[in-house]
């Protein structure tokens, strides 16, 4: 198996010690940070390179190997900033193409056709990011809170002819914790594998039930909102992993963070910062799981081998 990274095409073999979701460079689009959404908050302004590569260097030090960063052109990406970033960093930096919501999206997006923006994406994969040495290794999509924008739709078939050109996995922003059922309907009805699907934000809809069922087709789950107590504690994550383990589904979770704010970074003056998934929150979730008799080496797995699967061209 193999998995682009941002320098290189490497073997999944490599890859370890995985953070599945964060954003070092971001920046709302101008349109949407004067909005009442945002309110000119320079909290979601994630622009400074030097504090990007001080938590990437905390994060090294917890432990932290890889890691995808998850920050799409229709969210602010930069790329100049993070090809900087990557020549100065250890980690094995996974980068997405695509797009994140529908909400986000220019009236490029709009204007674009299926084959336009899956030719674009798949350039991104195969080719390189804009005029960077970068090359994507994942296709991101995403929707809206319990439905799919007809916007959303269209980028979303343009996704499905990218990978079926590049193989790359598909990772799937879902508000709130919704819709991923639907998204795998659609998805089955268009040819793509649910074994090439990896969706966010589980653990902001901690229904064991209802991820059970998603994750049984084949699918990949990701409990990234590790370290935000305003959206759930840590305890809670820690029983909702321990649900789909014992239920037979070890295999299909990933753990990551998702922090796109300053108040997130300790390089920033806040925290918890990057180190956290590793110094804290991996120690607690096994000490958690093995008072119920769940071994070490499970979660030893899902940082490490799980990522493997998940993140690999299909």
């Amino acid at each position: 198996m193999e998995i682009i990274t941002a320098r290189k095409k490497m073997n999944a073999s490599d890859i370890k010690m995985f953070n599945a979701h964060m954003h070092l460079i971001a920046m709302p689009p101008s349109w949407l940070y004067k909005t009442p959404t945002f309110n000119n908050d320079i909290d979601y302004a994630l622009t400074d390179e030097d504090r990007a590569i001080a938590e990437l260097d905390a994060y090294t030090r917890s432990g932290g190997e890889s890691a995808l960063d998850a920050t799409c052109r229709d969210y602010g990406r930069n790329p100049e900033a993070i090809e900087k970033i990557v020549k100065r960093s250890n980690v094995n930096l996974i980068l997405v193409t695509g797009f994140n919501r529908g909400i986000y999206l220019d009236s490029s997006y709009y204007e674009k056709n299926v084959n336009e923006l899956s030719e674009l994406w798949s350039e991104e994969v195969e080719k390189g990011i804009e005029n960077t040495s970068l090359r994507a290794g994942v296709i991101k999509v995403g929707m809206d809170y319990m439905h799919i924008m007809p916007v959303e739709k269209k980028c979303i078939m343009a996704a499905f002819e990218a990978h079926k050109k590049t193989r790359a996995p598909i990772a799937v922003h879902t508000t709130v914790g919704t819709m991923a059922s639907e998204f795998l309907d659609l998805a089955e009805k268009n040819g793509i594998d649910p074994g090439a699907i990896i969706f966010f934000h589980a653990d902001r809809n901690m229904d064991s039930f209802y991820w059970k069922s998603v994750t049984e087709r084949g699918a990949f789950i990701t409990i990234d909102q590790i370290g935000k107590i305003n959206y759930g504690t840590e305890s809670s994550r820690a029983k909702f992993i321990e649900d789909l383990i014992t239920s037979g589904f070890e295999n299909k979770i990933l753990l990551g963070t998702d922090f796109a704010r300053r108040s997130n970074f300790e390089a920033y003056g806040y925290g918890p910062g990057l180190g956290y998934l590793f110094e804290k929150f991996v120690p607690f979730l096994s000490s958690f799981l093995a008072t119920d008799g769940i071994q070490k080496e499970t979660v030893l797995k899902i940082v490490n081998e799980n990522p493997r699967g998940a993140f690999s061209l299909k």
